[in-house]
Order: structure tokens, then C-alpha cells, then sequence
């Protein structure tokens, strides 16, 4: 490296001259003693090797995105690059794709943030893309294409947590029973009163069931990973109601890896298929709005109000203890204020109230056929019930 004065067409300059990465390089100053500070300033990285401070990139951010998608997306679920890849394309690179790194500071972040918000994008998601524009910054801060993430110091949006929706046992039953298939009321089961996530219940084999269910595994988005959510494996008590549908269903010869509910044309069941194929007619018929993971929510609803401890209701659960004691203090709340009552007498008393309902409303169905009336009475067939000397169903459990 060396600074030599040059004159051209009448200018005089002063140019620098290295090599980097095998070819010569050079860049020219008007004054000497800018020169000279280059050369030191180059000199001193040289000395420094890796541990040189970064020097901001010209680089466009969407070409950083690609190149950091490109390292990182391979070690990612399929799930996790699909929701990656629909804020980025969304709310990331429309808005800054285009902005060098070295330009882009927690000012333009910020304005970045305003301008998605105006545009009507939810305070959740934003945090989402702050979060993947954090973490691709992050990897640019490391690959020394910018000297710190701009995204630290930038607070999230406050998030108005949703209640979790618990369907009641009663809910839970009236779903069963609609089933057609009993392998879809046992995944219903499954669900309702072992709290799998639909994408850990899909891939169960007869092998995962013991004294306990081993949930070690998933499937979402046509992929099969041989891990949970969280990463960590875990073991589900399997309550007496819960044993008995499964024990329903198990063939008497079965192969160790067998499925426990596999599609009627084989291979695993797609959650949106089986939400669209089976539950979506089986809650339409018992007259019940809800999701199939709200049945997880009915789980840790009965261990709560059973009286369970935190941390045992989290490691049911999946969850860490803070997230599981935030998500649920309500209903930690509402279990002091009554007596505790057992899962398994939660779920017998619904099956009961609900099997005396549908015998209820078979006789109701005979008297008025025999009858020979065609309008359907306001009341659900209760003065059909009185009339022949019966009494309607009643229960006591909470709704």
C-alpha cells in the first residue's frame, strides 16, 4: 500500500493504491492528508483481519434478504419459511428493499413501521416483520455488511392478547358424537382431553401410546418433522375416558410405526383437509363454532379447574410456565373461586348428559312421527318429552 502524487490534465491528486482479494485496487484524494488517514485507516484494518469494524454496505437490502434467505432458510421447518416469506414479500421489501444497508438506520426502520401501519397491517404482524428484519440485520452485522442491527433499539408494538375460546366437555361430546368415523371422534379426544396441537395428534403411531402419549413429533405443511414446537419432548397422562376411545379404535394387530389415524387414501392427514373433509361438518351439525385448536384450550381448562399446578398444567401443555401462566390467568383465576372437579368426571358427566339428550330427542322424534306432526316445536321437542312422561336432560356442570 502507497500513497503517490499524481498530476493529470493540469489536476493534481493524490491516489492510494492496495490489493484485496487478489486484485489491485485504488482510490484518489485531493489532499494528501486525506490520503495519508486512508492508507492509515486501511493499514489498521488490515492489522485488525476479523476483528476490523464493519464498513457499511452499499449493498440493497432485498440482495442481502436473498443471500440471507440462502443461508439461513435450510435449517427452518417448512412452516416457518412459508410465514417468513409471506412478511417479507409483504411488508419488508416493498417498503425498504431497495435502501442500501449503510443507509439503513433505525430512523428509516421506524418509518418503514409507519408507513405498514398506515397501510392497515396488524400490530402483530408488524412486530413479526421487525422481528425477521432484526434477524436478517443481525446476520448482516455478523457478515460485516453493517456495524450494529438498527432493529435493537426499537421497541414492539403493544399486542391486545385474545382470550382463549375453551370449548366445555359438553361441546367437546356433541363434536364426537357427529363424527362418522370413530378414529375421528378418538382424534377429537385426542385433543379435547390429551391437549395435543392438531400437528403433533396427525402423526401419533400406536407405538407413542403407553400409560402416556410421547408427543416427540409433527407434521404441517405436507412435512414431517421428528420434533415439537418447542423442540422438547413430552409426555401426556391419558386419562381413563381418553384410554377407552383409543382402546376403541386399536386394531388387534397393528404394526409398531402404524398410524393411529391415517386418511382413508393412506399417508398422513393434512390438517386443512380433515378440518375441511370432517370437522368442519361435525361442528356444523352439532350447531358449535370453533377451530380444532380450541380443543387444546378445553385440556388445560379441565386441568386448571381440576386444581393442577402451573407447572404441571405447562408441561401438559407444551408450554413454558410464563407463557403458560399469562396465556390462561384467567381461568387460574376463575378456578379459585370454586371447587375442583376432576377431569374424568368432568368428561363422564358430559357423555351422560349428552347420550341422555340424544335418547331425548330419538323418543321426541317417535312421538311426533307417530303423531303425525310436520312443524318443529320452538322448544326443542319439550312438550313432546312432558307429554309422554318423561323428563328433559339437565346437567350441572359449569358452561
Amino acid at each position: 500500500m502507497s500513497v503517490q502524487r499524481r498530476l493529470r490534465n493540469g489536476r493534481r491528486f493524490y491516489e492510494v493504491r492496495w490489493r484485496e482479494g487478489g486484485r489491485q485496487r485504488s482510490r484518489v484524494f485531493d489532499r494528501k492528508k486525506d490520503a495519508d488517514d486512508f492508507e492509515a485507516e486501511r493499514r489498521r484494518r488490515a492489522q485488525l483481519g476479523a476483528y476490523a469494524p464493519a464498513e457499511p454496505s452499499p449493498e440493497p437490502l432485498s440482495k442481502w434478504l436473498d443471500t440471507w434467505w440462502t443461508r439461513e432458510a435450510p435449517g427452518w421447518a417448512q412452516s416457518t419459511k412459508s410465514n417468513r416469506g409471506a412478511v417479507i414479500d409483504r411488508w419488508i421489501t416493498p417498503y425498504i428493499g431497495h435502501v442500501p444497508l449503510r443507509d439503513l438506520g433505525e430512523d428509516r426502520v421506524m418509518q418503514r413501521r409507519g408507513e405498514t401501519l398506515a397501510e392497515g397491517c396488524p400490530h402483530p404482524q408488524a412486530n413479526q416483520a421487525l422481528g425477521i428484519l432484526s434477524s436478517a440485520l443481525s446476520s448482516a452485522r455478523r457478515a460485516r455488511k453493517v456495524p450494529a442491527n438498527p432493529c435493537q433499539g426499537i421497541r414492539r408494538l403493544k399486542v391486545q392478547v385474545k382470550r382463549p375460546r375453551a370449548l366445555t366437555p359438553p361441546d367437546v361430546e356433541r363434536v364426537r358424537q357427529k363424527m362418522a368415523d370413530p378414529r375421528d371422534a378418538a382424534l377429537v379426544s385426542v385433543l379435547g382431553y390429551g391437549g395435543l396441537r392438531p400437528e403433533e395428534a396427525l402423526p401419533l403411531r400406536w407405538s407413542d401410546i403407553g400409560r402416556t402419549i410421547a408427543v416427540s413429533r409433527t407434521y404441517t405443511h405436507g412435512e414431517l418433522s421428528e420434533r415439537t414446537k418447542t423442540g422438547r419432548m413430552r409426555a401426556v397422562e391419558i386419562v381413563e375416558p381418553l384410554a377407552e376411545d383409543l382402546e376403541a379404535i386399536r386394531p388387534k394387530a397393528h404394526g409398531h410405526d402404524e398410524l393411529i389415524f391415517p386418511p382413508p387414501e393412506g399417508g398422513l392427514w393434512d390438517l386443512t383437509n380433515w378440518r375441511n373433509r370432517v370437522w368442519a361438518k361435525a361442528i356444523k351439525a352439532a350447531g358449535i363454532k370453533a377451530a380444532p385448536y380450541d380443543l387444546r384450550h378445553t385440556f388445560v381448562s379441565l386441568l386448571i379447574h381440576e386444581g393442577r399446578s402451573v407447572p404441571y398444567v405447562a408441561a401438559m401443555a407444551g408450554h413454558s410456565p410464563r407463557v403458560c401462566l399469562e396465556r390462561y390467568a384467567h381461568m387460574f383465576a376463575e378456578a379459585q373461586l370454586r371447587t375442583g372437579v376432576t377431569m374424568v368426571d368432568e368428561i363422564r358427566s358430559a357423555r351422560a348428559r349428552v347420550c341422555d339428550r340424544s335418547a331425548t330427542e330419538a323418543t321426541v322424534a317417535v312421538l311426533r312421527s307417530s303423531r303425525g306432526h310436520k312443524e318443529t316445536p320452538p322448544e326443542r321437542g319439550v312438550s313432546e318429552v312432558e307429554d309422554a312422561g318423561l323428563e328433559p336432560a339437565t346437567s350441572t356442570l359449569p358452561a
